[in-house]
C-alpha cells in the first residue's frame, strides 16, 4: 500500500536530487530522472525497502542501521540479494604503510599508545622480507591485547593526522588508506593476515558476515559456484526452479599458448596486436553477416583498442558485416543490454589474485591460517598446461572461473527463458579450459550437449600446438565423426601403440573426455569384430549423426 515501500539510492535521495549535476548524473545512468525521491531515514521505518548492496555491507563493516536488517529497531523478517556480495574485506600493505602511520601520529602526538605497538610491527614485518619462506606464509605481527588499541574510537585518533590543506576529495583518500592500515591491524591481531612473497605485500582479512542477521537469500544463478554457499557451513544453497540449456549450442575455441597469460600478451605491442587479430578472425570464421555478436575478453585488449568492439549497445562495431560489442571479465554482472545477442565469445577467464583466494577461503569457511594449508595455494601443473593450487583452495580457484563464465556468457540471448522453463537459442563460444567445462557442464548448463569444435581462425599463422600422444587422442575423442574406431585406427591417428591405447584411455585427463562424448574402450567381441583388437566405441546418442 501507499508509503509502505521506499526505494533508496544516490538517485533517489531527495537531498541531492535537487542539484542539476545531480541529475543530469541519473539521467545517463538510468535513461531518466526520478520523481519518487525519499531520504535515508525513510528506510528505517518502511515494511519493505529496497536498497543497495553498499548500504548492506556498510552495516556488516561499521554496525550502522541503514534500514536493510532493521524495521523501526527490530530484525526484518527477510532479506533478499540481487546477486552475491562481497562479504570478505581484505586489507593488504607494506611495511613503508604502517611506518607512514607512525610517523603521522609522532608528528601530532608523540605519546600515542600505537607507537609502540607500530614499532613493533614495522620491524617484525621487516624481518619476515629479508627472511626465506614459502611463497604464501602465514604471520604473527601482534598480540590480541595489542590489538584491542585499535578496536575503538578509531576515526578520532585518524582525523587529526589527514591533511587539512588538500582537497575534500583527498582529504577522505588520506582518511581511507589510513583506516585500511588499521583494518589490516585488526586482522593481524587476529591471526587472520599473511605474507605473500609474490607481491611482497602482508594481507589481512575479516569475514563482514555477523550472527545478527535475517534471513539472507541471495538471487543469484551461480550462488552455487563460488562463494558463501560453497564455503561457509552456515550457509545452504536454496532451492531453486532448473533451467533446460538443451538450446544452447556451445563451442570449444582453442586458445593458442602464445595467447594464455594476459601480462605476456600485452607486455608487447606486437604480440596484443596479434591476439586482437586472432581474436577477430576467431569471431569472423564462426559467423555470418547479420549476426549479433558480444565478445568477452580482459580488459585492456578491449579498452586500448586492440580488439576494437564498441561497448555501446546502440552503437556496435561492424566487422564485416558482423554486429559486434564488447564486455569485459570482472565487470557486467546483471546487465540486460546484450539480452539480444545471438553469439556470445568468451576469450580467456577470470582469475582472482591467489591473496584473495587465500582471504576468501578462511574468511568463509574459518578454516585456521597455518602454514601447512596455505603451501597448497601455490600453483602446480595441472591438465591442460595450467597452473593451479591444491587443497582448500582449488574448488573456489575454478568456482571463480566457472561463475564469470556463466555470468557473462549468460548476458546474451540465453538469459531469456520460456514458459516451459528452457533458455531461447543461442551459440556460445569459449576458451574456456574444456576439462573445467567438462566436469562441470552439468552444473553450468544443465541439458546442454558437450562443446563441438569451433572453426579455427583464418589468416592468422601461431604457433602449431604441441598436442603430445595423450593431447591427440583427446583431440579424436572431441572432434571424429566415427563412433567405432579399431586400436589400428588410433594409432594412425595418435601415433598410440595397441598395447598402450587402455592406459592413455584409463588416464583422468581423458576420461574426462571419454565421458563427456560418450566414448569406451571394448574388446573387440563386444562389437562383434574379430581378433583382439581393442576398439573405441561411441554411444550413438552422443554422436552428431547417430
Amino acid at each position: 500500500g501507499p508509503g509502505s515501500t521506499v526505494l533508496w539510492s544516490s538517485y533517489h535521495d531527495a537531498d541531492r536530487m535537487q542539484q542539476r549535476q545531480k541529475q543530469e548524473a541519473a539521467r545517463a545512468a538510468l535513461g531518466y530522472v526520478p520523481t519518487r525521491l525519499t531520504h535515508r531515514s525513510d528506510m528505517r521505518i518502511a515494511r519493505v525497502v529496497i536498497g543497495t548492496h553498499a548500504q548492506l555491507i556498510a552495516e556488516f563493516r561499521d554496525g550502522v542501521d541503514n534500514g536493510i536488517r532493521q524495521c523501526s529497531g527490530k530484525p526484518r523478517g527477510i532479506v533478499f540479494v540481487d546477486e552475491h556480495p562481497e562479504l570478505v574485506d581484505v586489507s593488504a600493505i607494506k611495511p613503508s604503510a604502517a611506518q607512514e602511520l607512525h610517523d603521522l601520529l609522532v608528528a601530532v602526538q608523540p605519546a600515542h599508545c600505537w607507537l609502540p605497538v607500530l614499532s613493533r610491527m614495522v620491524a617484525t614485518m621487516s624481518a619476515v622480507m629479508r627472511s626465506e619462506g614459502q611463497t604464501y606464509q602465514p604471520v604473527a605481527l601482534l598480540t590480541p591485547e595489542e590489538g584491542n588499541l585499535f578496536c575503538t574510537n578509531t576515526r578520532e585518533h585518524i582525523r587529526p593526522l589527514v591533511d587539512f590543506d588538500v582537497s575534500a576529495d583527498d582529504r577522505r583518500a588520506q582518511e581511507v588508506a589510513l583506516l585500511g592500515i588499521v583494518d589490516f591491524i585488526r586482522a593481524a591481531a587476529k591471526g587472520c593476515a599473511f605474507y605473500t612473497r609474490t607481491e611482497k605485500t602482508f594481507v589481512g582479512y575479516r569475514l563482514l558476515f555477523t550472527n545478527d542477521y535475517p534471513g539472507l537469500v541471495l538471487l543469484d544463478a551461480t550462488a552455487d559456484l563460488a562463494g558463501l554457499v560453497t564455503l561457509s557451513q552456515h550457509v545452504a544453497e536454496p532451492k531453486s526452479l532448473p533451467v533446460d540449456y538443451s538450446p544452447l549450442e556451445l563451442f570449444s575455441i582453442y586458445l593458442p599458448a602464445e595467447f594464455r597469460g594476459m601480462t605476456q600478451v600485452m607486455g608487447s605491442k606486437d604480440r596484443a596486436v596479434q591476439y586482437g587479430a586472432w581474436v577477430k578472425a576467431t569471431v569472423l570464421a564462426n559467423t555470418e553477416p547479420g549476426d549479433d555478436v558480444l565478445v568477452i575478453a580482459h580488459k585492456d585488449p578491449v579498452r586500448l583498442g586492440f580488439i576494437p568492439a564498441s561497448e555501446d549497445a546502440a552503437i556496435p562495431s561492424d566487422w564485416d558485416g558482423r554486429r559486434v560489442n564488447a564486455e569485459t571479465w570482472g565487470d557486467g554482472v546483471g546487465l540486460n543490454k546484450w539480452r539480444d545477442k545471438t553469439h556470445v565469445f568468451t576469450f580467456g577467464d577470470h582469475f582472482l589474485p591467489r591473496s584473495k583466494i587465500i582471504a576468501d577461503v578462511h574468511a568463509l569457511s574459518g578454516l585456521p591460517l597455518t602454514a601447512e594449508v596455505t603451501k597448497n595455494a601455490e600453483g602446480v601443473k595441472v591438465a591442460d598446461g595450467e597452473y593451479a593450487p591444491r587443497g582448500p583452495y582449488r574448488k573456489p580457484f575454478d568456482g571463480v572461473r566457472l561463475r564469470w563464465l556463466k555470468q557473462l556468457s549468460m548476458r546474451g540471448k540465453a538469459r531469456h527463458i520460456d514458459d516451459d522453463g528452457r533458455c531461447l537459442p543461442m551459440k556460445l563460444f569459449t576458451s574456456a579450459t574444456t576439462g573445467l567445462l567438462l566436469n562441470n557442464l552439468d552444473r553450468l548448463f544443465p541439458g546442454c550437449r558437450p562443446p563441438k569444435r569451433a572453426n579455427a581462425a583464418e589468416g592468422v599463422t601461431l604457433a602449431p600446438p604441441k598436442m603430445g600422444r595423450r593431447g591427440s587422442l583427446i583431440n579424436l575423442l572431441e572432434t571424429t565423426p566415427e563412433v567405432l574406431m579399431g586400436a589400428d585406427m588410433v594409432e594412425r591417428a595418435t601415433g598410440i601403440p595397441p598395447n598402450h591405447l587402455r592406459r592413455e584411455f584409463d588416464s583422468a585427463t581423458v576420461q574426462t573426455f571419454a565421458k563427456a562424448y560418450g566414448w569406451t574402450l571394448v574388446p573387440a567381441r563386444e562389437v562383434r569384430k574379430p581378433g583382439r583388437l581393442l576398439y573405441l566405441f561411441r554411444d550413438p546418442r552422443f554422436a552428431e549423426n547417430p
